[in-house]
């Protein structure tokens, strides 16, 4: 919910670490325990897609700081 919020850059930071730590976490259990690949690289796509959306929320960011500045 806070990737959304309209809340401080900081705390979207640390929701997209939590939410990469989770992702993370994930592939690596389904990989532990054997599961078949198609289970493991679900978490691993959601990862790139976070990853994606985090690289244009800073891009966003710093466009909207360069803005207020000038």
């Amino acid at each position: 919910m806070l990737l959304i919020a309209p809340v401080k850059d900081r705390i979207k930071d640390w929701a997209y670490a939590g939410f990469a730590f989770t992702f993370v976490s994930a592939a690596l259990a389904h990989i532990s325990v054997g599961d078949p690949i198609a289970l493991w690289l679900a978490p691993l796509v959601f990862l790139v897609l976070l990853t994606i959306s985090y690289a244009l929320f800073v891009k966003g960011v710093h466009r909207i700081k360069k803005s207020n500045n000038q």
